[in-house]
């Protein structure tokens, strides 16, 4: 397919609903731009991208309404260069996120491990 190889065997890592897909962007979205907005010079570099972070997704269902909850570890270990001991005080953030992707609420964020 337009010369981009593809493995034999692609190796699943886990079923979403699409909501919760919509949600991690959001919330994703968000943390980059505030932590951008903060220092511009580390706009583009990967501490501050989807690559040096990892995405847990849960949901809660309250009076038949659903929201995502959100947590966004740092993962700066996975930027050329870094160490592993990069990540140690690192803060998380926690979100909450509507189905639809409209993030409603932001935990400020905590020291990683909470």
């Amino acid at each position: 397919m337009d010369g981009t190889p593809w493995p034999d065997k692609p190796r699943l890592l886990t079923t979403l609903d699409g909501r919760a897909i919509v949600a991690a962007r959001a919330a994703i979205w968000d943390l980059t731009d505030l932590l951008v907005k903060n220092d511009r010079r580390f706009e583009g570099h990967c501490d501050y991208s989807p690559r040096a972070m990892d995405v847990l997704i849960d949901v809660l269902i309250f009076e038949g309404e659903g929201m995502y909850i959100v947590r966004i570890n740092p993962r700066v270990d996975r930027c050329e260069g870094a160490d592993p001991s990069f990540n140690v005080g690192l803060g998380s953030a926690l979100y909450a996120v509507s189905p639809e992707g409209k993030v409603l609420a932001r935990v400020p964020v905590t020291e990683h491990g909470d």
